[in-house]
């Protein structure tokens, strides 16, 4: 289960919810092939290689197995059961795409006969679930009226003494919790939720199976322990509340890539949504799988550059942008769209290195490339913040207001960028000292993503930083402060404590704290903890943070600590920035003023 929302009235969602409803929209437009069945056997004859009857029942798959015989197969206690669900239980893409051959057949058979069986009754169905970690519980108590979802296809019963049989001899412990689902599934009410009575569909069936389809929506009801069973007990209702905005979200989404070729737009989406472990996992598999001349991969080489970017990886995303430029350089003419995203990209890396010539020559190159009006809208907003950056704040506010106006005629609205437009305009004059009309935009920005995007998106985190930047500049100091703390507290609620979007506002919080060394540290300490605690670390970030640290030790007549910060941070800086970078100097020299017998 997934916890989307805790709010009675809106519908948020994280992007991890997001891959899997994409993941099998996606799928569904590719035609299954021998190939793909053949690679999902292998992967589960691996699996099972020393297990003689598993391998039969694989062998009888291979042999028997037909599209209308998913269902059949997937109510068996066998293989396919097993790894299906362990493949969506880990969350790894390129396992997922192993199994799309029978994931895509499973989903299309349950619509079908979800649709045949046209149930209209009113079910009470439950699940036993024996160890629940404790902290996805307390997710859930602090979610009663939101909405969860299911992050892989739910067997639940319409007898509470089979789900029982599920959680026999289960004892509660710290780290793990005893529950039982009770499931209200009123099916005149639901329009596009999708579930089979496997009852009806299987006679043989004994265990009066009820099978949803992955990505189901429950509205919780109530979480509470049940003295008599001896559990918790969790009451959910199935809803198709928030399916109309999954369903527009998906279309803006393809809409955006509409160009791209299918087999690498779910792993683009996945960045977009910045779910980048599934996405690097994804085009890692592809650039395995794709030949060395294939048509794709120069998009490959772009979308882990563009990965590499958003972890701050400066270094690496250029190796990979620039491979994507010598493909392209050779096939197309200098002036060509299939261009403008590479150009647009490299660009990028200029600025965040801090080279800002370079970073306008290659914005410019891609505006000559005569691209959609979206890519050249952002081609735009990022000359704007270049001009921001160099002073010319009149030019620069004049080209975010064009690429306002052109991002406002796409349909659907594309809000990632209309967010980043109102932050933009907001720096222009942030950067001006105009701090009142800088905060009118910051909060504009923050609405509107609070409405548009997804609750991880890291961009909504960039408006509330914004917003206490603003704040500290007026004198609001304690303001500044609330703001960071509520946004961390609904980021633990709906998300989880370690999520890296509170490294950033617990780094503001130290920044914000200069008067309290003790709380200064504090912050800054749990900040880094969650920077090196998530599997793609974010660089640049992490190094701020641990000169940061450094500063706040000298405070604290830490030398040591001061020492191991100072080169920790130098250590990154090295990996992601150029030879001899301002940043990598800056730090050396931080480190032998700290320490002069340093060479």
């Amino acid at each position: 289960m997934k916890s989307l929302s805790s709010s009675k009235d809106t519908f948020d969602n994280s992007g991890t919810y997001f891959s899997y409803l994409l993941f099998v929209e996606l799928l569904k437009q590719i035609s299954p092939t021998k190939l793909a069945k053949d690679v999902m056997l292998k992967k589960c004859k691996d699996y099972y290689r020393r297990n003689k009857p598993e391998l039969e029942k694989i062998d009888l798959f291979q042999s028997t197995y037909t599209a209308d015989k998913a269902i059949d197969w997937y109510v068996q206690d066998c293989f396919i059961y097993r790894l299906v669900n362990q493949a969506f239980r880990t969350e790894d893409v390129a396992l997922w795409y192993v199994f799309r051959f029978y994931i895509v057949d499973l989903c299309k058979q349950l619509e079908k006969v979800h649709q045949e069986q046209h149930i209209q009754t009113c079910l009470k169905l439950f699940r036993g679930q024996s160890q629940m970690p404790t902290k996805e519980l307390e997710i859930l108590r602090a979610s009663v009226g939101g909405l969860v979802s299911t992050n892989s296809f739910l067997s639940t019963s319409k007898d509470i003494k089979i789900a029982q049989q599920f959680i026999l001899d289960a004892k509660n412990s710290d780290d793990f919790k005893v529950v039982i689902f009770e499931i209200v599934l009123d099916a005149s009410r639901l329009k596009t939720t999708v579930f089979v009575d496997i009852e009806q569909y299987a006679k043989q069936s004994s265990e009066s199976e009820v099978l949803f389809n992955i990505g189901s929506v429950f509205r919780i009801q109530n979480v509470d322990y049940d003295f008599e069973l001896n559990v918790w007990k969790i009451q959910m209702e199935a809803t198709d509340e928030g399916t109309h905005d999954i369903r527009h979200r998906i279309d803006i989404m393809r809409k955006k890539f509409q160009s791209g070729s299918i087999n690498l737009l779910f792993g683009r989406l996945l960045l977009d949504m910045h779910q980048f472990v599934k996405a690097e996992s994804y085009f890692q598999m592809m650039l395995r799988v794709l030949p060395s001349h294939h048509e794709d991969l120069a998009l490959v080489y772009d979308h882990l550059g563009d990965l590499n970017m958003h972890v701050s990886n400066w270094n690496e995303a250029f190796l990979y942008l620039n491979a994507a430029y010598e493909i392209k350089k050779a096939k197309f003419r200098p002036n060509h769209p299939n261009l403008a995203m590479t150009l647009n990209s490299i660009g990028n890396y200029y600025k965040a290195i801090g080279e800002m010539k370079e970073a306008s020559q290659f914005y410019l190159k891609a505006l000559n490339c005569k691209n959609d009006p979206r890519n050249i809208a952002i081609t735009t907003l990022n000359i704007s913040k270049i001009q921001t950056i160099n002073q010319e704040f009149e030019n620069a506010l004049d080209l975010c207001i064009e690429a306002r106006d052109i991002l406002e005629q796409i349909h659907p609205r594309p809000h990632i960028e209309l967010v980043q437009c109102q932050g933009v305009i907001g720096d222009i004059y942030f950067a001006q000292k105009n701090f009142t009309v800088a905060e009118h935009f910051y909060t504009a920005a923050f609405e509107l993503s609070k409405r548009c995007l997804l609750i991880d998106d890291p961009i909504r985190t960039n408006c509330v930083r914004a917003l206490a930047d603003v704040y500290q500049q007026q004198g609001y100091t304690n303001r500044a402060i609330t703001i960071c703390l509520e946004q961390i507290s609904f980021n633990e609620t709906h998300l989880h404590e370690n999520h890296p979007n509170n490294a950033h506002l617990l780094m503001k919080l130290g920044e914000l704290h200069t008067n309290d060394h003790h709380q200064q540290l504090n912050f800054l300490k749990r900040g880094l903890h969650i920077l090196e605690t998530n599997i793609h670390l974010q660089y640049a970030a992490t190094s701020i943070c641990l000169i940061m640290l450094a500063q706040c030790y000298v405070q604290h007549n830490e030398s040591d600590q001061v020492s191991v910060c100072y080169m920790r941070a130098l250590e990154l800086q090295e990996k992601i920035y150029p030879k001899n970078h301002p940043i990598i100097i800056e730090t050396l020299e931080l480190i032998h003023a700290h320490d002069p017998s340093t060479s």
